[in-house]
């Protein structure tokens, strides 16, 4: 049942009541991801850096318990939305909510990708817009707490894309605007499934996450709580693995003041611009 900012290349912001370790992402990369990535790859992506100018509505769903309890507050959603703001504004890019529904048939309080994504997307979501889903749980994919689709390539029409995130992690770190990351093409900054990335950069474009200017990572990441690198991981040419702290795109401690990289804002405008320009 359902009811009803300037631009500059870089920014590095952190807020110490909202920061957090992404350690649950669910985003999966599709098979057939490397088929899009070809033409990125022979792009010049580093001169797309531009201001977008562009507001996405957001239809935010949230999911009650079995005693209709929704578990998260209105004011929760508006800060949320606030933090997300922040770190998109370097490329013009703004989120504002548009709708707020409640949905309480309860069983999809504990999320399952697999039983729930197509089941929910026909019943609740809207077209051309980002749907965001509020629940307590996620138990697929299993240790969750929130998952989007990767936007590297074209999305099936018509469009009803559905974001899954946890009602106690929106507001708490880099969640949203981590999961907005992958809605617009981002990898993990450990990603392997185009190629280990090499610390010393000789693969930087072709492999990891395609973006040379977020060092070769790995994960689990051994950063103590001063936010200081202990590892002694070394890649397969034997170089030790120095990354970068706090991307949001990673899943490192908590302590990290975070960030996104210029690469990984021209990343995001490449795939807006050729995937999601559909979204208003």
């Amino acid at each position: 049942m359902l009811n009803k900012f300037s631009f500059v290349l870089f920014l590095c912001l952190s807020f110490s009541l909202l920061k957090g370790q992404i350690t649950g992402c669910g985003t999966v990369v599709p098979a057939n991801s490397m088929q899009y990535e070809k033409a990125f790859i022979a792009k010049n992506y580093q001169a797309l850096t531009s201001c977008l100018n562009k507001t996405i509505s957001i239809h935010f769903i949230i999911v009650t318990d079995s005693l209709n309890n929704p578990g998260i507050t209105l004011s929760a959603i508006q800060l949320a939305v606030q933090y997300l703001n922040t770190w998109y504004a370097p490329i013009c890019l703004s989120f504002q909510t548009c709708t707020i529904d409640t949905v309480y048939t309860y069983k999809y309080n504990t999320w399952s990708k697999v039983r729930d994504d197509a089941e929910f997307t026909a019943l609740y979501c809207k077209e051309n817009i980002l749907n965001v889903v509020l629940v307590s749980s996620i138990t697929n994919p299993g240790g969750a707490a929130g998952y989007a689709p990767l936007g590297n390539g074209p999305s099936s029409s018509p469009h009803h894309d559905l974001i899954v995130l946890s009602k106690a992690s929106i507001g708490s770190g880099s969640l949203f605007p981590h999961e907005i990351g992958h809605f617009f093409g981002l990898y993990h900054t450990f990603e392997t499934s185009l190629g280990i990335e090499f610390v010393n950069e000789h693969n930087c474009s072709t492999a990891g996450d395609l973006l040379c200017d977020t060092p070769a990572d790995i994960n689990p990441a051994p950063v103590s709580n001063a936010c200081v690198w202990t590892g002694n991981n070394r890649d397969p040419n034997n170089d030790l693995y120095t990354p970068m702290l706090g991307n949001i795109m990673s899943y490192h401690n908590s302590a990290c003041p975070l960030s996104f990289t210029t690469d990984q804002y021209n990343r995001m405008i490449y795939c807006y611009i050729h995937f999601r320009n559909y979204l208003y």
